[in-house]
């Protein structure tokens, strides 16, 4: 949408944008400003070693094994090359292998996502996942092709266009409802792109029933939106075009 002009005919000043949010209730707004959602990136990784029979891995190069060892390592990405305050997720969350019980494979298939706030942490942290991967396989006598599918940006909620929905949700739902968000989720969005373009913010609508102290999450099985929230929903967007364009 971007690249076919969405934004430039006419040219837009300001994006907003909403996500029902489970974790706030009914009634409540939710708003951040600067990061709020995460970049997503996918690594594919093929570990290639040395198949046989079971009974003699000394006679292999098990991918399985260090397929499990480069899970495991990966996890040190977050938890000792990560400054503490920058929240990283490598997971994975796919492992393919095999085809019997008594056989030693080939090859080894792991998948997953990569989050990250901040494109300068994005980028590290994809570098070391392709050394990690890599050189733990090597370790073991095995190679690992590494690929990392770029995904959604970080979304980065301007101030401006934050303090805008909050200012509208004060007057929506009342200022004790205004919940200022302080951890960013690192769910992602696609909305991340109208935000790399304009100052855009992406506000978060309660949606959990009152006196329900946990509602089912988002992309689960059980999540059911609550409809009462769409009142809420309609009263907001009409407030921020009218105060926008009052300020304009």
């Amino acid at each position: 949408m971007c690249e076919e002009g969405a934004l430039e005919d006419p040219a837009v000043d300001m994006a907003l944008a909403l996500h029902a949010w489970p974790v706030l209730e009914l009634g409540e707004i939710g708003v951040r400003t600067g990061p709020a959602l995460a970049a997503t990136d996918t690594p594919k990784i093929t570990i290639r070693g040395a198949g046989g029979h079971g009974a003699h891995p000394d006679h292999c190069v098990d991918p399985v094994v260090v397929a499990a060892h480069v899970v495991t390592a990966l996890q040190t990405i977050s938890s000792r090359f990560t400054n503490p305050t920058d929240p990283v997720v490598v997971t994975i969350s796919i492992i393919r292998a095999g085809t019997t019980h008594n056989i030693i494979p080939s090859e080894a298939y792991l998948e997953g996502t990569i989050r990250t706030l901040t494109p300068d942490v994005r980028q590290r942290t994809c570098d070391l996942v392709r050394r990690i991967a890599t050189q733990t396989a090597a370790a073991f006598g095995a190679t690992a092709e590494v690929e990392i599918e770029p995904g959604y940006p970080p979304l980065i909620n301007d101030a401006n266009a934050a303090d805008l929905c909050a200012a509208v949700g004060e007057g929506v739902v009342g200022a004790g409802k205004v919940i200022r968000i302080e951890p960013p989720s690192m769910g992602g969005e696609d909305f991340a792109y109208f935000a790399q373009r304009v100052p855009a913010a992406m506000w978060r609508l309660g949606i959990r029933p009152p006196g329900v102290a946990k509602s089912p999450g988002l992309h689960t099985p059980k999540f059911d939106f609550n409809d009462e929230a769409i009142e809420i929903a309609i009263r907001m967007y009409c407030g921020l075009v009218k105060r926008f364009l009052a300020q304009s």
